[in-house]
């Protein structure tokens, strides 16, 4: 594990300083103090990890992946931000959440921002010499990830304001589209950064689904089972 966990804690370091550059100059203005706030208080990166784990695997290298990488995280950050807002949470990562901090209209904006900038990220891979084809296929499978994580969104508030037990059937339906297509789509755009095949891109988009759900299925057991502190959240959080 600890192979491991020094690999992620590297791509951590590369994508904090991707993202810090794109930030950095504008930190006077609230806006962008808002959008940078929760990836300025840290996250495991797992996301961007898989990107650039899964272009290496095929033959491509990390820095070709990079804008990638970045884009997948502030795609993440975008729900974060909205989710808290839609599940009044007071804290995430250990701090304030971004509307307990400005308010939710300007939450609300911090996310706007943060996906707008995931597309405008993702352009950047031209200058990775990447195709105009290849972009495009990375930018649908950005936008209809993001459908999909709607999708799940739904299903969750829709299961919160019902207020009854859920099926198993249910749950991994709602944290498919919530949680693992994300997963799914940061291996399978790492692989398409990495030019391969689309068999293989299928092949590491199941990979990716895989531990999305394994991910947020350990989460919720958390969820329940281990503390504020460790967690940086509230318990229980995640399934009122």
């Amino acid at each position: 594990m600890t192979q491991l966990t020094d690999e992620i804690a590297k791509v951590a370091l590369q994508i904090n300083n991707y993202i810090s550059n794109i930030f950095k100059p504008k930190e006077g203005d609230v806006l962008y103090q808002a959008a940078y706030h929760l990836l300025k208080a840290g996250g495991k990166r797992l996301r961007p990890f898989l990107v650039i784990k899964s272009c290496e695997a095929v033959g491509g290298s990390a820095d070709m992946a990079l804008p990638a990488a970045a884009a997948v995280e502030l795609l993440h950050n975008f729900t974060l931000i909205h989710d808290d807002v839609m599940d009044q949470d007071v804290l995430r990562r250990g701090v304030p959440t971004v509307h307990t901090l400005w308010g939710v209209p300007m939450a609300i904006l911090a996310g706007d921002l943060l996906f707008a900038k995931v597309f405008e990220i993702a352009l950047d891979l031209r200058s990775r010499g990447l195709s105009a084809e290849t972009i495009s296929s990375i930018v649908s499978e950005l936008a209809k990830v993001t459908v999909t994580i709607s999708e799940g969104q739904s299903l969750d508030m829709s299961y919160s304001l019902d207020k009854k037990m859920i099926s198993e059937h249910e749950y991994l339906n709602m944290i498919s589209k919530k949680t693992a297509a994300l997963f799914e789509s940061s291996s399978a755009i790492g692989a398409m950064v990495g030019k391969a095949d689309e068999v293989t891109i299928s092949a590491l988009r199941d990979y990716g689904f895989s531990i999305g759900m394994a991910f947020q299925i350990k989460d919720d057991v958390l969820g329940i089972t281990s503390t504020e502190e460790t967690l940086g959240k509230p318990i229980g959080s995640d399934i009122r």
